[in-house]
């Protein structure tokens, strides 16, 4: 790049007519990558935008591109990536939601003297059709299919739902979430029952005049419980519908205006108590088939209200994880990812609230994947709130993670393909790249891999916060940007030793051989447990991002027995292997004496020399 000095020195000489010169002469020594991020950077656009990518190459970890890759902005729903993940690891690729159907007291002649129960295990695919599940009138035929297998044709008790296996209250949708969104299909909670993807499709059409209310013209399914209070107007230019609604409440109400002369126009709201809208449904399907209910139709409202003994008629199952995951990241669906979370939350005894799950997986980032970032905040699972934010570091860095495990293939498949698939079919074919994209008001981004005409497996950050443009403008300006990358055009990696003949190295210190030998020597280490002594002994912790002009990365030696405490403190040069100690009196860093490593050969050498 040209330096200030000569720029305005040609500009002296030459006159203002070489202002156009000069930039044009700059943009041409700048390659294809650096000139598609200055168009990004300089579009009208972008202006008082936040923008911010990081660029990682997969097999060294080294950042190879970035621009204000520490700042924290909002992910939207490429956050879908950490709770997807996650899941895969901690609940297992072929993992499956369930749903009881359960029975309490006798059943003599096909009568069933006593209770038939639905209880929830928070399957977001239950009635969906999504992802290989049964759609709704599939789920009731099954139960109803199921009871009659069991010889059961009335029931002299109550037909109860059992929806807590999730909190059934306000937690079922994350509390920062934005009030305009709780309505709307993608704002939907997540219930311990949910049912038809916890949502429901509203139709409107015109009113007679300008001003006038727009009349429903159906909704669908029928709605149990719940009112539509419609408040949409026909207006002259325009249309904006919006649903306001909240958790267990019974009244939804619409609210907006619709363009005159559109016709109808079908909104897709979310159901305010999917547990009661199955109950309905079940019901007055359970009726139809003519398997009669003397008692009555209850959602359970206090988790301990049926007492322990019930016997299980039959399990509907949700598809394996696998499935639920591509259509999370596929199609973007936030539901899914709000019960994954919730479930991966559940599973670690943290409680089943939205934060309870997204504060599980940062935990599950932070050990055992060993990923930390102390400004890092997430609320959620799926992206939608509006105080999560993250660094694109810290993504890259978690994808390169994911990608050097042996399950990586499973989840790299779940991602969509640019061009091709999910929601990034609209996107520029890019060869061999498949992202997670994610957008809300003023948000935009796309994270996951590409692999580059050199061959790299590069992973990869690209937000944006705060633009101004039309969301196709801001698309085809990251696209410019991902082409080039994938074309081959950013910087090669530096080449460093690997991990291990770092680790080797370090632990060939005498402070680190002098504290493992103490530690075995002491009488009472025989007496131990291999667990204790495992705990007790130094583990080592690296990290850092080395580049040209600054080569270490930090380690750090603890013991799991106490992993809040640094026993001892480096830093190493990656490319010379050199150490160099944490001096507390100076704060900073001091060259260590330790020699460098001898090699085989030298080795062999010099055992020759000691048997003669």
């Amino acid at each position: 790049m040209m330096s200030p000095r000569i720029f305005w020195i040609l500009l002296f000489l030459t006159g203002i007519p070489s202002f156009s010169s000069a930039i044009a002469q700059e943009k041409d020594s700048l390659n294809p990558f650096q000139n598609a991020a200055q168009r990004l950077l300089q579009a009208p656009a972008t202006k008082g935008a936040t923008v911010s990518w990081c660029f990682r190459d997969v097999e060294s970890g080294q950042i190879i591109a970035s621009h204000q890759a520490e700042s924290y902005l909002l992910p939207a729903s490429t956050a879908k990536l950490f709770t997807t993940s996650v899941a895969l690891k901690t609940l297992g690729h072929d993992f499956r939601f369930n749903t009881w159907i359960l029975k309490q007291g006798k059943l003599k002649d096909g009568v069933l003297t006593g209770n038939l129960i639905i209880s929830g295990g928070g399957d977001p695919s239950l009635g969906s059709g999504k992802a290989g599940a049964q759609s709704a009138e599939r789920v009731l035929e099954s139960i109803v299919t199921l009871l009659k297998e069991n010889g059961i044709r009335k029931i002299k008790g109550d037909l109860i739902v059992d929806p807590h296996f999730f909190r059934y209250d306000h937690t079922a949708v994350p509390r920062d979430w934005p009030w305009e969104d709780l309505g709307n299909y993608y704002g939907a909670g997540v219930y311990g029952l949910n049912w038809r993807e916890n949502s429901f499709n509203i139709t409107f059409k015109n009113g007679d005049s300008a001003g006038a209310i727009s009349p429903i013209m159906s909704i669908e399914p029928k709605l149990y419980g719940t009112e539509v209070i419609n408040y949409v107007k026909t207006g002259s230019v325009g249309e904006e519908i919006y649903l306001f609604a909240a958790p267990l409440s019974k009244e939804i109400r619409a609210d907006g205006c619709l363009k005159r002369n559109s016709g109808t126009v079908t909104e897709r709201g979310a159901l305010t108590d999917p547990p009661r809208q199955f109950l309905g449904e079940l019901s007055d399907y359970l009726k139809h088939h003519e398997i009669r209910i003397t008692g009555e139709a209850i959602v359970l409202m206090e988790s301990s209200g049926i007492p322990e003994k019930r016997d299980t008629l039959g399990t509907l199952e949700s598809p394996v994880l696998h499935a639920l995951v591509e259509e999370t990241n596929f199609n973007s669906n936030n539901l899914f990812a709000e019960a994954l979370a919730k479930m991966i939350g559940k599973k670690w005894h943290a409680g089943t609230c939205a934060e309870d799950g997204a504060e599980t997986i940062v935990s599950f980032m932070r050990n055992p994947m060993l990923l930390v970032d102390s400004g890092m905040l997430l609320r959620d699972g799926s992206g939608l709130s509006r105080t999560n934010h993250v660094s694109t570091s810290f993504q890259s860095n978690f994808l390169r993670t994911i990608a050097r495990q042996t399950d990586f293939p499973a989840f790299y498949i779940t991602l969509p393909e640019a061009g091709k698939s999910g929601t990034m079919r609209s996107f520029e074919a890019i060869k061999n790249l498949r992202a997670k994209s994610g957008s809300i008001g003023g948000v935009r981004g796309y994270v996951g891999y590409l692999n580059d005409t050199t061959g790299r497996l590069i992973a990869f950050s690209l937000l944006l916060n705060n633009f101004s443009g039309s969301a196709s403008e801001i698309k085809n300006l990251c696209a410019g940007l991902l082409r080039e990358a994938s074309l081959g055009h950013l910087p090669p990696v530096f080449r460093f030793y690997p991990f291990k003949s770092l680790s080797d190295t370090l632990y060939q210190l005498p402070e680190i051989r002098w504290f493992d030998k103490t530690l075995r020597e002491d009488p009472l280490w025989n007496d131990l447990n291999p667990e204790d002594q495992k705990g007790l002994t130094l583990r080592l912790y690296l990290s850092g991002e080395p580049t040209v002009e600054n080569p270490y990365k930090i380690a750090v030696f603890r013991s799991a027995k106490d992993p809040w405490n640094n026993r001892f403190l480096f830093r190493i040069h990656v490319i010379t292997r050199r150490i160099e100690r944490w001096d507390a009196a100076s704060q900073t860093y001091v060259l260590t004496g330790l020699p460098p490593l001898q090699k085989p050969a030298d080795r062999e050498k010099k055992d020759k020399r000691k048997r003669k």
